[in-house]
């Protein structure tokens, strides 16, 4: 393609002339012509992201592999061993899907939570299984995740329909200690149910004082 700067019309033929202005075309008309057509070059960021994925698997499956070989060759289990193994799984998460992660910051704070009370679990149930962590502190990070959400959304002005299914991924992570206390295995959980009324209430909230925008995402994410 070949491109006149005296008409400032693009030419599909190669031409040496310019067949409205007959102006001789040379090959700095050529240049600009390719200069709005930029050569597409893969994304380095995407690049960046497979590389670290790649990278922190790897150091993760090694860190695993690792502790697991040393508590067989020693023929007995190590909290510290189990822990460095989990602490290098939550290590692989919160790189490659929060820090390195482009998807917005609800998908985050969701997946955060998730991974913070798997580990914090792991962490109580192997030195005595107190439940601190579905009595206070998961409860706790799950208030304080929602209240997030809420200060996002407000401040950046987004629309509610753009997080509503955090909120509800955040409602589920709040009745995770629910089937405990049915089958006795922790105590009564009053932080907990705190969490998840909050979670309701939130939920209730928004759906009644926003726009039928939000009503439709709920039919079409839960199809009724």
């Amino acid at each position: 393609m070949t491109h006149c700067p005296n008409c400032q019309v693009e030419l599909l033929e190669a031409t040496n002339r310019c067949p409205i202005c007959q102006k001789h075309l040379t090959a700095e008309t050529d240049a600009v012509a390719q200069s709005f057509y930029p050569v597409y070059h893969p994304l380095k960021v995407h690049t960046i992201q497979r590389f670290t994925f790649k990278l922190t698997l790897f150091i993760a499956i090694a860190i695993v592999t690792l502790m697991i070989a040393l508590q067989v060759l020693m023929g007995t289990v190590y909290f510290g061993a189990n822990l460095i193994g989990a602490l290098a799984i939550y290590g692989f998460i919160l790189v490659n899907y929060t820090i390195m992660s482009r998807v917005n910051t609800g998908y985050k704070i969701v997946v955060q939570v998730a991974a913070i009370a798997v580990l914090l679990v792991y962490i109580d149930a192997a030195n005595g299984a107190y439940w601190w962590s579905t009595i206070a502190v998961i409860p706790a990070a799950i208030i304080g995740a929602v209240i997030a959400i809420l200060v996002i959304v407000n401040v950046q002005k987004m629309q509610w329909n753009t997080y509503i299914h955090y909120l509800i991924s955040l409602l589920f992570l709040a009745l995770m200690p629910v089937p405990l206390i049915i089958l006795g295995i922790v105590p009564w959980l009053w932080l907990a149910l705190a969490a998840s009324l909050f979670a309701i209430l939130t939920l209730i909230g928004v759906s009644l004082l926003s726009n039928k925008s939000l009503k439709s995402e709920f039919i079409r994410r839960f199809h009724f």
